[in-house]
């Protein structure tokens, strides 16, 4: 609940998107990267098969990283992602309620000319049929769509170090 008010109020771009978005745009000229936060709202009876999927996208993810199938740029976009969970109490209380759990994606840092599309990397892993098939199981996990939001970190000591990613 906190994060999304923190989402809505953020100064920055609020977007809603049906995925990950497309390509990351050069945002700011200051002297951090940005971060990009996604927040998938997704059903309570899906809780389970949404998060068995996100498992079987990174470890997509890693095996085209490891068969060389990506880019330096798009290696180290995908090393800097992580998934937050609600915390399992917060969960289960959502859970009970019929309410939405929220899953929050960062990218820190936001990797200039990378896509972040979800559907990019099912297909390049996957064929379009299959990609095809995975994204819309992904899509009716979801209660609405994601917020996508990104910010730049304020200081140096807000900043990831980029070089402890790529």
């Amino acid at each position: 609940m906190l994060l999304r008010l923190v989402s809505t109020i953020a100064v920055g771009i609020a977007l809603a998107a049906g995925s990950f978005g497309t390509v990351a745009p050069v945002l700011a000229q200051d002297s951090h990267p940005p971060v990009q936060f996604i927040i998938n709202h997704v059903k309570p009876e899906s809780r389970a098969a949404y998060e068995a999927w996100v498992a079987d996208y990174r470890t997509l993810v890693e095996k085209l990283i490891a068969e060389g199938k990506l880019s330096p740029a798009e290696t180290c976009a995908f090393r800097s992602w992580r998934v937050l969970v609600p915390p399992a109490e917060m969960a289960e209380l959502a859970v009970g309620a019929g309410l939405p759990l929220d899953y929050v994606f960062i990218f820190d840092p936001l990797v200039d000319g990378v896509s972040y599309s979800l559907e990019d990397y099912l297909v390049a892993g996957l064929g379009e049929a299959e990609a095809t098939a995975k994204l819309a199981a992904y899509q009716e996990m979801l209660a609405s769509d994601p917020s996508l939001f990104v910010a730049t970190p304020s200081t140096g000591a807000d900043a990831v170090d980029r070089s402890s990613v790529c």
